[in-house]
């Protein structure tokens, strides 16, 4: 269980998120926009979590020794990205816009919001991403009905749309303020992503691994 919630707390170091959430925080339509984002994201995830979790639960059961070997490799995978990111090889990836003169074109595509729009990037941020897969596997392995894996699967998702679901309970509380504010963190985190994704990457690489290593040889 403490795995599978350390892999929920790792999907919230997502600064592609936060990023969109201060888009579409400066947007004239910031309430149903972030509102049908954030339902979006979750509500694709979680299905897709539904229809995963079974089949691996049935193929760990064909095959004991697979769920240690998705952890070594997951954390394996990990490591690696963990060492990229200190190398700084992924800074370089920077985009060369040839028209330096324009707006970003998703700052241009937000200044006429739509909520197709919300709804698109809501369907993007739910494609299950490494972090995600690996839980839908750990959970796979609790051997628990529908209702429980349901429940926590639930539990994992809230968890991972977060970064979007916190701002959006704040805007409707103080839409005022809240644009301002997130958009001052998502400064900080843009500043430090880096670091932040290669320890994200490293602890859980480490603990993956070597749970799944000892869980292979025992």
């Amino acid at each position: 269980m403490l795995k599978f919630f350390l892999l929920a707390l790792a999907t919230t170091v997502n600064p592609m998120m936060l990023a969109t959430v201060v888009l579409i925080l400066y947007t004239n339509r910031a309430r149903s926009m972030l509102s049908i984002y954030v339902a979006t994201a979750m509500g694709f995830s979680l299905a897709l979590g539904m229809l995963a979790a079974p089949l691996l639960e049935k193929l760990i059961k064909v095959s004991p020794h697979l769920s240690p070997a998705i952890d070594i490799g997951g954390g394996t995978l990990l490591l690696i990205v963990a060492f990229l990111l200190e190398r700084g090889h992924f800074s370089r990836l920077k985009r060369h816009d040839k028209h330096p003169d324009r707006d970003p074109w998703t700052e241009r595509v937000m200044k006429e919001p739509r909520l197709p729009v919300a709804f698109a990037m809501g369907l993007y941020t739910g494609t299950p991403g490494l972090y995600y897969v690996l839980g839908i596997k750990e959970l796979s392995t609790f051997h628990i009905g529908s209702a429980e894996q349901f429940g926590l699967l639930f539990a994992f998702n809230l968890i991972m749309v977060s970064p979007a679901l916190i701002p959006l309970i704040l805007y409707f509380a103080r839409p005022k303020t809240t644009a301002a504010r997130v958009d001052r963190i998502d400064k900080w985190i843009t500043e430090h992503s880096r670091s932040l994704l290669a320890s994200a990457a490293a602890v859980l690489g480490i603990f993956l691994a070597s749970s799944g290593i000892s869980r292979l040889l025992g």
